[in-house]
């Protein structure tokens, strides 16, 4: 038996890095023994009945959370205080692991790692995949171009984060993050193992033969993501004034951008592409593939998408290395942003058919949701 206890829904699939992540995982664990499914956060209903729709299919049984958020809970949670979580909630918890003692169980998400203190009868507990969020703010709180204001709000985060992050995930046995940088920079505060497990792809819904269809163009770039997400804002209005200046096209693709952004679209070389039901519709054209995100953590799910789909990447270093990508081979790489603007100038040297189907190989040689759920899966056994 598999527990698999989530504060994301698996549904709907694309919602964000979390829910793909749960969604992609319970399939393939469905696939490989008995998995119960434990949801601890709070949905909206139409994701609940998507959800439990997708849960019943596969035949894994499942426990929700039927709660209302409170404005307690989310003052609680934004403090990092484990009090958001109910007693409803880690009654539940105790009782299904309770009743399978010799289950291997997986907590997935940071604001669930305290329920592992409900848990008494397995000693095989294992942080799902995970970003280092005290990580991610650190690095925010560094960037220099950051107001004062910004910088004190992201020392704050940086502080609570680290040290819920610190006194959780130290009681688990495992602790599974989805980059080596994340597992190396925690592993120096805590005993737990700290081992790498990436993300994926689904390479059968993100699958292409781009050369056979379509005649590159050149002066196409696209960009997509999650666009209410700051780091993801900030690097699509910096590549909009980045390839206006160079009289290039940019399709922006993603959910929920901001006034802001929607504003700064509003130009003859942008074409924005809002919360499009499937995300493959903006990669209508073959061309290229940006993503100029100066911080953050983690693997990024845009970028294992378009690799997947052949698409040439124009990825930072930061980006570029969770994923074992190397300049000139199976992506186009820059450390900074007056290197990225003399790539961009200089993008006819490289041969664009051999790095796309290089990028695709290194997708499904590495990144197949198949693979990493055999990764999760052998951690069970030792």
């Amino acid at each position: 038996m598999m527990i698999f206890i989530s504060s994301a829904l698996p549904c709907p699939q694309f919602h964000d890095g979390a829910t793909l992540r749960v969604y992609s995982l319970l399939k393939e664990f469905s696939k490989r023994g008995e998995v119960c499914f434990v949801f601890t956060g709070f949905g909206e209903p139409e994701h609940l009945y998507e959800s439990e729709a997708f849960l019943n299919f596969l035949g894994i049984n499942y426990w929700f959370n039927d709660e209302s958020e409170s404005f307690l809970s989310v003052f609680y949670k934004l403090g990092c205080n484990d009090l958001y979580l109910s007693s409803k909630v880690k009654q539940a918890v105790k009782d299904i692991s309770d009743k399978n003692p010799d289950s291997v169980i997986f907590i997935e998400g940071l604001y669930a790692a305290p329920l592992v203190d409900q848990i008494t009868t397995s000693n095989n507990i294992i942080m799902s995949a995970v970003d280092s969020l005290s990580l991610a703010s650190q690095r925010q709180f560094l960037i220099k171009g950051n107001g004062i204001l910004t910088r004190f709000r992201h020392g704050v985060l940086f502080l609570q984060r680290y040290l819920f992050e610190k006194k959780y995930y130290s009681k688990f046995k495992r602790v599974l993050f989805v980059s080596k940088d994340d597992a190396s920079y925690m592993q120096k505060s805590i005993t737990s193992k700290c081992e790498v497990v990436p993300n994926g792809v689904d390479i059968s819904f993100f699958s292409s033969e781009r050369e056979a269809r379509y005649t590159f163009n050149e002066r196409k770039f696209l960009f997509t993501g999650v666009l209410s997400s700051s780091m993801n804002e900030e690097a699509a209005l910096y590549t909009i004034e980045l390839l206006k200046d160079k009289n290039m096209q940019l399709v922006i693709a993603g959910r929920n951008p901001s006034d802001k952004l929607i504003s700064r679209s509003i130009s003859g070389n942008v074409k924005l592409m809002q919360n499009l039901p499937d995300i493959r519709v903006a990669f209508g054209e073959w061309c290229y593939f940006i993503c100029p995100i100066e911080y953050g953590t983690g693997i990024k799910n845009n970028v294992l998408q378009a690799l997947s789909l052949g698409f040439p990447c124009i990825v930072s270093s930061l980006i570029a290395q969770p994923i074992g990508l190397t300049h000139g081979v199976n992506a186009l790489i820059y450390d900074s942003r007056d290197q990225l603007s003399e790539l961009i100038d200089n993008l006819g040297q490289f041969n664009i058919s051999v790095i796309s189907q290089n990028g695709i190989k290194h997708i499904n040689e590495f990144f197949s949701w198949s693979s990493v759920a055999d990764s999760y899966l052998s951690f069970k056994c030792d």
